[in-house]
């Protein structure tokens, strides 16, 4: 009978390691490079992964292999995104996809604004409705609500071949990197006006070539960490993990030439602005047009 307990959160760490070499054996060493678990952790982890079948040990130490281990059929099957987070999958093809969750909150804000919808052009139509301001504000409040996540939590994806990183913002537009041109990666935190701490932040996920220039980059505020650090790992090069120093955009342009981390925050405000303004006019015409407001 299969064992449906939730793994540990280092068994996790490691099935995530080891699906990046998906097929081939992988030494102990190399996951505790790859995980930065201790050896104790990472034995436990291991056992535990054994324990399900999900994992065996195909090498010893001593041996030409090596003290290695390998993904079982069973572990196959099982799926990295079933495994760890849903941020996180991989298709058969080998491509690995990142993207933030899907949250059941927006369908529910999509139902609530075709009500409020359907409620508004009944005031608008029916003479002499003082309650219709009331359905605007509300309506227009929860369509604030939805752009706001829909800009944040749905748009970013990132997508990684054999060959190609292929990363997509908020906005819609594409940037292609060749993966072998990529040699490390960071994860950054960058600080946007005012001087509180912890105030107007956005994570980053750096993709940078052998002298620190930022060739892609990828907005990861609403990625859990282990998926996007499991992401950053499937290229095999050094991670560097620096968001425990928030930065300001012009540190982040000295440390890494040529990023345009950061840039993307100003376009979003404006984007917001001008679909909020089109849809305030928008109501304010059908409010003339059912004579709701005299000319």
């Amino acid at each position: 009978m299969p064992d449906d307990t939730p793994l540990s959160e280092t068994a996790q760490q490691v099935m995530l390691a080891m699906y990046q070499q998906l097929g081939e054996e992988i030494t102990r060493g190399d996951l505790r490079e790859r995980t930065r678990l201790t050896d104790s952790a990472l034995l436990g982890a291991l056992n535990e992964l054994q324990s399900r079948r999900w994992v065996e040990h195909t090498g010893y130490p001593g041996s030409p292999s090596g003290d290695a281990w390998r993904i079982t059929s069973l572990g196959q099957s099982a799926g990295p995104q079933g495994i760890a987070n849903p941020a996180l999958s991989k298709s058969q093809e080998g491509t690995v996809v990142l993207r933030p969750p899907r949250s059941r909150g927006l369908i529910w804000g999509f139902l609530i604004a075709g009500v409020l919808y359907v409620l508004l052009l009944g005031g608008l139509l029916v003479p002499g409705g003082g309650w219709v301001g009331i359905f605007l504000i509300l309506f227009v409040g929860v369509w604030i609500g939805l752009l706001l996540n829909l800009l944040t939590h749905w748009t970013e994806v990132a997508q990684l071949t054999s060959t190609t990183l292929i990363t997509r913002t908020w906005y819609g537009k594409t940037h292609k990197t060749p993966r072998a041109s990529i040699a490390q990666t960071a994860l950054v935190r960058v600080h946007f006006g005012g001087s509180g701490r912890g105030s107007g932040t956005s994570t980053y996920l750096l993709f940078l070539d052998t002298q620190g220039h930022c060739l892609n980059w990828l907005l990861t505020n609403d990625i859990p960490k282990d998926a996007e650090k499991a992401f950053a790992q499937q290229l095999r090069v050094p991670l560097r993990d620096l968001r425990r120093e928030e930065m300001r955009r012009r540190q982040l342009k000295e440390a890494f030439p040529g990023t345009t981390a950061g840039q993307s925050v100003g376009l979003a405000l404006v984007t917001l602005a001008a679909a909020l303004l089109g849809l305030g006019i928008t109501i304010l015409l059908l409010m003339v047009a059912s004579g709701v407001i005299p000319l």
